[in-house]
């Protein structure tokens, strides 16, 4: 009879510094900035409004052949969105918007508190 159990000595641990942190750079920029401006907002939709583009919708509409300013204009109006956290510098920008090639991001999981699949779909 063979065990599905796996053999947990084969599986290496990923350790936080072997994590790709492609932001890194942008976000320790974007830090500094805002310690000199004392302008600790640092959402998409704040740039946008402000008419800047960040490095993350520079990529984003590079990913999705779109135009920079398109994709910051639609951040802008809040049709659009990039779900980057500065905390989480090895996210890799991916736009959610009806311009994009993303429509919906859904997160359908369990409920510490209920139990009910019907009312997680419905």
């Amino acid at each position: 009879m063979k065990s599905n159990v796996k053999d947990t000595e084969q599986i290496v641990p990923i350790r936080p510094r072997d994590i790709p942190t492609p932001r890194a750079e942008w976000i320790v920029k974007r830090r500094e900035e805002a310690a000199r401006s004392g302008d600790w907002n640092m959402s998409q939709m704040h740039f946008a409004r402000k008419g800047l583009i960040t490095e993350e919708m520079a990529f984003v509409a590079h990913k999705e052949k779109l135009e920079a300013e398109f994709v910051r204009s639609e951040i802008a109006k809040g049709i659009m969105i990039i779900p980057a956290n500065i905390n989480h510098p090895e996210l890799e920008p991916m736009a959610i918007g009806v311009g994009s090639l993303c429509k919906i991001n859904a997160n359908i999981g369990n409920s510490a508190i209920t139990s009910n699949v019907d009312a997680g779909t419905a």
